[in-house]
């Protein structure tokens, strides 16, 4: 999988998080039915025959209860249908409204979801986490964290507090040398593992003697 997101990386120059599944069924439809998926599908089968009918994003026009009330022999005359036996690949890009369907007694495939992910992202993320771990418990019942509509004049307070802690927090983390490192390093864990989270644990170091010849990848070298 690492291989084929790495090729697939070199061409698109996009950065995403991977989600990989494994399907086994018999089912006639994917038991939860017509949905969404906010990534790209890229679907590989392994055993057995398989179909996806695929919708654009407008066809329902977000209304659940069309989906519920329409009947599937029109919707199959309106759907793109891919199909698909061992060794083939398909795919379909996000917020297409699918199903999937066996052809035949079972079906075995792996699918691998794509979320694009941006570097700025990332890093927001990052800091927003430090800051939520630092303030959060200042802001829990036992704190003073208002809930009630009459206590809104002790809330602002407890928010204009909130927002100096965090104010403080974002200063330090500016010259915070050793939360700059880890975020670097997750960042170059999320790079070179195909967008997998948690990325793989590294193998175990080896020795190497004179004899031990060291191949590379000449389609990642650069």
């Amino acid at each position: 999988m690492r291989e084929f997101l790495s090729g697939l990386a070199a061409q698109v120059r996009v950065r995403w998080r991977s989600m990989p599944g494994l399907f086994i069924g018999n089912y006639q439809q994917t038991p939860f039915g017509i949905h969404q998926d906010p990534a790209n599908v890229f679907a590989f089968v392994i055993e057995g025959r398989r179909r996806i009918y695929l919708w654009p994003e407008e066809y329902f026009c977000d209304s659940i209860d069309r989906i519920r009330n329409s009947d599937f022999a029109k919707l199959q005359r309106d759907a793109t249908i891919l199909e698909a036996e061992p060794f083939d690949v398909l795919y379909w890009p996000g917020r297409y409204w699918h199903v999937g369907e066996t052809l035949g007694n079972l079906s075995v495939g792996v699918s691998v979801a794509l979320v694009p992910v941006q570097l700025s992202n990332f890093v927001v993320g990052a800091i927003n986490n430090q800051i939520g771990e630092f303030i959060y418990p200042t802001l829990t019942t036992d704190g003073g964290f208002s809930h009630a509509a009459t206590d809104v004049e002790d809330s602002a307070e407890m928010i204009a507090a909130a927002i100096k802690r965090a104010t403080k927090v974002l200063k330090r983390t500016r010259d915070d040398a050793d939360f700059i490192q880890s975020l670097q390093v997750s960042w170059l864990d999320y790079m070179t593992s195909g967008g997998s989270e948690p990325a793989p644990t590294p193998l175990p170091q080896k020795d190497l003697d004179d004899e031990c010849l060291v191949a590379g990848m000449p389609e990642s070298s650069g």
